[in-house]
């Protein structure tokens, strides 16, 4: 069998993904300071470790790894806005393969057979 060639390197299309890095505690705690309010619920978030932090743009659509692009969230709401995020970033991937030619290879259809006669 013969080894892949990892030579090649598959460009994205306008989205170059980033390294993400972890936030400080004191990143943390300027993020929250500069917004207490959770953006989905509007009720205010406690402290730091009550809060969980956000992309606002994902990565993967484009987004900055950077503080300036995060916000604090209830872990309830983050939930609810990563499982939006997969399905918009889903989204965008089908366009992009629809865009770019790609398809999916077709298939034989099969039947499910016919009866056979009793003599």
């Amino acid at each position: 069998m013969a080894k892949p060639d990892f030579s090649i390197v598959e460009e994205k299309q306008d989205v170059v993904l980033q390294k993400r890095n972890g936030l400080t505690a004191k990143q943390k705690a300027e993020i929250l300071s500069a917004n207490p309010v959770c953006p989905l619920c509007k009720l205010e978030i406690g402290s730091v470790k009550e809060a969980q932090f956000d992309h606002v743009i994902p990565i993967a659509l484009g987004g900055d790894a950077k503080p300036s692009n995060m916000v604090a969230m209830h872990r309830n709401c983050h939930r609810i806005k990563t499982d939006d995020d997969v399905k918009r970033i889903a989204k965008v991937k089908r366009i992009r393969k629809k865009a770019s030619g790609e398809t999916k290879p077709k298939r034989k259809i099969r039947s499910r057979g016919f009866r056979k006669k009793e003599k």
